[in-house]
Parts: C-alpha cells; structure tokens; sequence
C-alpha cells in the first residue's frame, strides 16, 4: 500500500516521528477516503509547510512555525543543542552552570506529529490561513530544566540498578521556570489552541505533560 503521508525537506527524527504517525498509524478507513497529503519539512510542499520559528518562509500552503522542538535524538536542523548538551551535563555529573539566557518553551516532537496527525484526520489544515505557531506553553529556565533532569536521571539509574529509594520514587511537580520569569513574552498560542479545539480536542492546546517522558528517552539515547 502506498504511503498515505509523503513527508519532504530536511531529514532526521522529527521526519522519522512525523512520518511514523502518519502512515503506520493512520486508520485504514480514512487511507481509503483521502487523497495523500505532501508535508514538507522545511521546505514548502503542498498540504502543509513546516518551518522553524526562527525562519519562516512565505508559502501558499498552510504552514506551521515551531518553536524549541525537542527530540530523542538531537535534531540540529530545529534546534541549537541546548536541550541536550544541558542533559548531557547531568549525566557527565557536572555541576549546574549558566546554559542560556531566555527561558524556553520546550516543545516535545512527539507531541507536534500526534496534532499534525489530528489535524489531518480531521481534515482542517485548509482553515489555516496564516502560518501558526506551535510551543510549549510552560517557560523553563536552564536551572529548571537541569534540577528535573538530576531527579529524572537519579531515577534512572536507581531502575538499571535497583538501589530506588523514597526520594527516586517520588513524583515531585514539574519544575519549570522560577516565578521572576512570570514576566516573560509568552508566545501567542491562541491560534493553534483554537485549531486544535476545532479537530476535537476539548482542552485546546495542552503540550507540557509529554517533557518528562522526552527527557527520559534522551537519557535512554545517551547511556
């Protein structure tokens, strides 16, 4: 059977997740009823153009912005390294220092193929008409990011070990960024929550609750 999805542009595992969604995982019945779609990455192709937020290009298709996307492995066509040299730090057992400046609104890659899967089967990337940002909505300092990943690679170990204690096995919340960054420019979501409540959704635009499980497969990736 023929891909549903043909997937263009730069390859590397935000490609490879994308790709994935859509033609192993796409009900049978809508391969049957819908025309193949032409996603491109970084580039512009027919059905949809994604491009880094940094870089947009003017196109006539739909097209989507991303924001400090993250994968498994490093992708350094959407990203600057940051996420993962930061990762890298902890499990050299380096002590925290300086990363970068601005916090980020770290986007896990997995959660943007399951919305441009969703936003395929419903079949509404025709109702975009302007290019739309997607982000996570959460800002993480790099102190933030690197305290999660100390308890999260902590964890880690104690599991291939089994040396778990209270304090590996506890589930403290999710660190973010420390309250002096409330006054930070957030970036504008409206648009891609209002088009994900459009395909279904009901609670619009809800990326954060995938970071954990990303930075715990890019432990995996480096031991």
């Amino acid at each position: 059977m023929a891909k549903f999805a043909s997937i263009i542009g730069h390859d590397g595992p935000l490609k490879d997740e994308i790709s994935q969604r859509l033609n192993d995982s796409f009900p049978v019945s809508v391969r049957h009823r819908s025309e193949p779609v032409e996603i491109g990455l970084g580039v512009e192709a027919s059905s949809l153009s994604i491009f880094d937020w940094r870089n947009p290009i003017p196109t006539k298709s739909p097209s989507i912005l991303l924001r400090d996307v993250v994968t498994s492995i490093d992708d350094p066509v959407w990203s600057n390294g940051d996420f993962h040299n930061l990762i890298a730090n902890v499990v050299n057992g380096n002590e925290y220092r300086y990363q970068y400046s601005e916090p980020r609104f770290w986007l896990p890659a997995d959660y943007v193929a399951n919305s441009i899967r969703t936003m395929v089967m419903s079949g509404r990337l025709s109702s975009i008409e302007r290019p739309i940002l997607m982000s996570g909505r959460r800002p993480w300092s790099d102190k933030s990011l690197f305290r999660e990943v100390e308890h999260l690679w902590s964890r880690f170990q104690a599991s291939r070990e089994g040396s778990h204690t209270v304090s590996t096995l506890s589930e403290p919340p999710l660190q973010s960024a420390p309250r002096e960054v409330d006054t930070v420019l957030r970036p504008d979501l409206a648009d891609i929550d209002s088009l994900m409540r459009s395909c279904g959704e009901p609670d619009g635009w809800r990326p954060s609750g995938s970071l954990r499980l990303t930075i715990m497969r890019v432990l995996a990736t480096i031991e």
